[in-house]
């Protein structure tokens, strides 16, 4: 029960620093409003995670 207190704390405080980072650093970065800038920020997340699972697959096949 411990572990899953700890790892829902863990994940609310990430949640709050990047929201707090989106919110007073985010501005500093003047990107123009395009149609390319948001589709990267709309298909980097899913492509980076779905690189990190298929690397942890290939090496699970590996053992």
């Amino acid at each position: 029960m411990d572990s899953t207190v700890g790892f829902i704390l863990k994940v609310i405080v990430a949640s709050a620093v990047l929201s707090v980072a989106i919110k007073w650093v985010g501005p500093q970065f003047a990107l123009p409003a395009t149609a390319t800038i948001a589709a990267i920020g709309v298909f980097t997340p899913p492509a980076i995670l779905a690189l990190l699972l298929s690397w942890r697959m290939w090496q699970q096949r590996g053992e």
